[in-house]
């Protein structure tokens, strides 16, 4: 169970990981409702009130593209986490499988070829 070890030591980024999903899913279903709401009351010719869903609309998505940001940094800050786990797992555990190349691109984390 080396991956349950592994979230363990690595719970800040899942967590982050996590809660910026949370959030880029709810704007997601929040996005179209708000849109729909604008047809309808541009429809109605209720003006002032799709005056100000617009600007709501606009802020939603603009959080929309800075949550999606947070989660792809998110993304690679709890791969990158994982990753130097496994590498210090599999560097600690037995290095006469390993050959010089295997080890300095682990070293340098890069991926083996």
């Amino acid at each position: 169970m080396d991956i349950i070890t592994i979230l363990k030591k690595s719970k800040k980024p899942l967590i982050k990981k996590i809660i910026t999903s949370i959030f880029i899913q709810g704007l997601q279903l929040i996005i179209p409702v708000y849109w729909a709401t604008i047809i309808n009351k541009v429809t109605d010719m209720e003006y002032t009130t799709s005056y100000k869903l617009i600007i709501i609309i606009l802020l939603l998505t603009l959080f929309y593209y800075l949550w999606s940001y947070l989660n792809q940094k998110a993304w690679y800050n709890l791969y990158n986490k994982i990753y130097l786990e496994y590498t210090t797992l599999v560097t600690n555990v037995n290095l006469d499988n390993i050959s010089l190349g295997e080890y300095t691109n682990i070293i340098n984390n890069d991926i083996d070829i």
